[in-house]
């Protein structure tokens, strides 16, 4: 018995973000894709050149798609725990958005 095992098919999900970068809203729109999502890095790459921005629940994730070459104005980081390598990520350009008074 075969282990179960997921396909993706490439035209579909380019299809998907065209779509979405086709949107339109009377003040602008920027599509994000949750990491957490899926991190499979074709994936993330695929997201990236379609000019799809991303959402990162942590500081991990955030330097997973830095090491992709993600720009950093590109990543938005909302994490309940301050990043151990927030100065890091904030020099990156990565945009965070603090959760609670104490990440102030």
């Amino acid at each position: 018995m075969q282990p179960p095992r997921y396909e993706y098919s490439r035209s579909n999900i380019q299809d998907r973000i065209d779509y979405l970068k086709n949107l339109s809203a009377p003040y602008g729109l920027t599509v994000r894709y949750a990491m957490k999502a899926n991190p499979y890095p074709e994936i993330l790459r695929m997201m990236h050149l379609g000019g799809i921005h991303f959402d990162a629940s942590s500081s991990y994730e955030a330097s997973e798609l830095l090491a992709l070459g993600v720009p950093g104005n590109h990543i938005s980081l909302s994490s309940q725990q301050t990043p151990h390598n927030l100065e890091e990520l904030l020099t990156a350009g990565v945009l965070f958005v603090a959760t609670s008074c104490h990440q102030m």
